[in-house]
């Protein structure tokens, strides 16, 4: 399949659309699948086909290991949905396992080897670890931001994957980063594809900016006080 249009034509992600479009957000000790119902081949052929678009050069069998290991471990730490996770890595990596940022930051997830340490990761460039690492670490998050509506609560999650949760909680929600703002409408963009949802229309980003906006404003004392820091 040479495009996400082909992809959003697998029969089972309209199964996945109705779960997206009228779920509440769950709490941390819910999830609304069985094992069976998530680990089949259907699914893991969806996936390879998500993973082989963002990287044409990858072979089968590691395509097929990423694709079964973000299922995997998604529903080992009750991801509400793991679609959530192939957007991040595409978005993080383009399903490179080696990749490795400017920054230091290492294989699909991009995981820090700080972060990675402290979560017992020694070895981020193996497939299974670094995408443990990375489910584990979205979940928490997710885990963090559990009170707010779900489109929040992800938008949250995704900013404190990117800038970290610290900077979430000085600034009191999406830092006022330029980096930080683009890479949540990617990563919700390529989710959004995956569930066969349109991608962020400008009205929705503008809203975006504008609750930033609105609380740099009533905020301009803090961030001052911030920057000097």
């Amino acid at each position: 399949m040479n495009t996400l249009k082909k992809i959003q034509h697998i029969p089972l992600v309209f199964l996945f659309i109705l779960y997206f479009l009228i779920s509440p957000a769950f709490g941390a000790n819910k999830y609304p699948h069985k094992f069976e119902e998530v680990y089949n081949k259907k699914r893991i052929e969806h996936f390879k086909n998500v993973v082989k678009h963002y990287n044409s050069s990858i072979d089968d069998k590691t395509a097929e290991k990423i694709s079964k290991a973000i299922i995997y471990y998604s529903y080992l730490h009750k991801m509400d949905d793991d679609r959530v996770v192939a957007a991040v890595i595409a978005v993080e990596s383009t399903f490179k396992p080696q990749a490795v940022s400017r920054s230091g930051a290492q294989g699909l997830g991009q995981l820090m080897p700080g972060t990675a340490r402290g979560m017992k990761i020694y070895n981020s460039f193996d497939i299974d670890n670094n995408i443990w690492g990375t489910v584990k670490y979205l979940k928490k998050q997710l885990v963090r931001f559990d009170n707010y509506p779900r489109q929040r609560r992800y938008e949250l999650t995704l900013a404190a994957y990117n800038a970290g949760p610290g900077a979430v909680r000085r600034y009191g929600g999406i830092p006022p980063f330029h980096q930080t703002q683009t890479y949540v409408v990617k990563v919700i963009n390529v989710w959004r594809q995956l569930s066969g949802l349109k991608r962020f229309s400008n009205s929705e980003v503008h809203a975006l900016k504008k609750r930033l906006g609105d609380w740099k404003k009533t905020n301009r004392t803090k961030i001052r006080i911030i920057r000097h820091n």
